[in-house]
This record gives structure tokens, C-alpha cells and sequence, in this order.
């Protein structure tokens, strides 16, 4: 999995927010060199640790970022997990990666 990362990226650092997700990215998912969720890491990783430092749409700031969030619609069903989560006190922006998929 590790060969997925970018230099930089270490597992340690988001381990935490896949384990907590119900994807089971981590128990082969994201070993794949298609992995949507390893794109997400590898474009937004370098900001884990230190988010106010990220602009996403001319928003900044932020507060937490996280990775493979559980997020309700207050529908019923299973909620879905967004890729990315950042979070501040002017904005919330989620972000859905995609690598392959849309040549399906």
C-alpha cells in the first residue's frame, strides 16, 4: 500500500480516519494503482496535519481534515462516506475522489 503513496504520505497519519470508516480501504482497497481513495490522500495528505494551510475554492482556514467520513443525509439507509472533509469556521467542503470509475 505504502507504493501507492506519495513521498511524504505516511500511512500513520490517516490510518486512524480509514479504520473508523466502513469502506475497509486499508484491507486491499487502496493497495490497488486505481484507488480513488489513495488519489484523495496522495492530492490532500500533506495538508492531514495542517489544514489551515489548504485553499479548496478560494476557502481556507480550516480546522480539520478528514479522510473517509461518515456523513448523514438524515435519510434513511447507509450514509455515505466522503473521500475528503475539511472543516472551518466559514466553511465545510467535502470532496468525492474518483480515478477510474468514470471509464466504466
Amino acid at each position: 500500500m505504502r507504493d501507492n503513496f506519495l513521498p511524504g504520505i505516511e500511512l500513520e497519519d490517516i490510518r486512524s480516519d480509514f479504520e473508523a470508516g466502513a469502506g475497509r480501504e486499508l484491507k486491499g482497497k487502496m493497495r490497488a494503482p486505481h484507488s480513488s481513495s489513495a488519489l484523495a490522500v496522495n492530492t490532500f495528505g500533506r495538508w492531514s496535519e495542517e489544514p489551515s494551510s489548504l485553499c479548496i475554492c478560494g476557502q481556507t482556514a480550516f480546522e480539520s481534515l478528514k479522510f473517509e467520513q461518515l456523513c448523514s443525509t438524515g435519510l434513511g439507509g447507509t450514509a455515505p462516506h466522503l473521500d475528503v472533509l475539511a472543516v472551518g469556521p466559514e466553511a465545510v467542503v467535502a470532496v468525492e475522489s474518483k480515478c477510474l470509475e468514470h471509464l466504466q
